[in-house]
């Protein structure tokens, strides 16, 4: 992985490179790193590692996660829509970490809604402020209109190595290391699923 994101830096410094072709090789560059920081958060799953926090902007975190997705949300034929209140406070967190989260969480939905046999495909993302007299949170919503998680299935989805997936394709384990990572934040997953509702995945910050 070091030498994927070395070998992209000495291409990136050459001359007359165009802006796609910079563009490409910032992605692989930032892709290597989130890969190294997957293995990281694999390492870390038995450990007790918090990991670098400093103050980011939710949103912000959101669309960098929707580009590396981009492709496959297009060939599911999935719509994306946004509700974000006008002012939002900064989240303390470790961006690569939550942004890991983001994708596993919208990469899930994707694949559910592939179970949508309507053409209206929907995710929903908003955010919201959660207030509290003894803790107040943000809470960032990914909705999809997929088919609802049976009772039995939402009670283990967080459990490790628990996965609906066939056989190569799921491990089991991006849910679980979500709700860790999460955990490890001060804050908590939540998944919502009932019937005739969206299903929600509810990551919810302390302020």
């Amino acid at each position: 992985i070091s030498g994927v994101i070395n070998y992209s830096q000495i291409l990136m410094n050459q001359e007359g490179l165009s802006e796609d072709q910079r563009d490409l090789l910032t992605r692989i560059q930032n892709e290597g790193i989130r890969v190294a920081d997957i293995v990281e958060n694999l390492l870390n799953y038995a450990r007790d590692s918090k990991g670098l926090k400093s103050f980011n902007d939710l949103q912000q975190l959101v669309k960098e996660s929707l580009v590396l997705l981009n492709q496959k949300i297009r060939q599911a034929g999935v719509q994306v829509e946004f509700e974000w209140p006008e002012a939002l406070p900064p989240v303390s967190c470790n961006p690569q970490q939550v942004e890991q989260v983001i994708i596993n969480i919208l990469r899930n939905a994707c694949q559910a809604l592939g179970g949508n046999s309507s053409k209206d495909r929907k995710i929903l993302v908003r955010a919201e402020v959660d207030k509290n007299d003894e803790q107040s949170y943000i809470q960032l919503i990914i909705a999809n209109n997929g088919p609802n998680i049976p009772p039995e299935i939402l009670s283990k989805i967080l459990q490790p190595f628990f996965t609906t997936k066939p056989t190569g394709v799921g491990t089991g384990l991006g849910l679980s290391i979500s709700s860790t990572i999460m955990q490890e934040h001060g804050g908590e997953l939540v998944v919502l699923s009932h019937p005739g509702e969206m299903t929600e995945m509810v990551l919810r910050f302390p302020m």
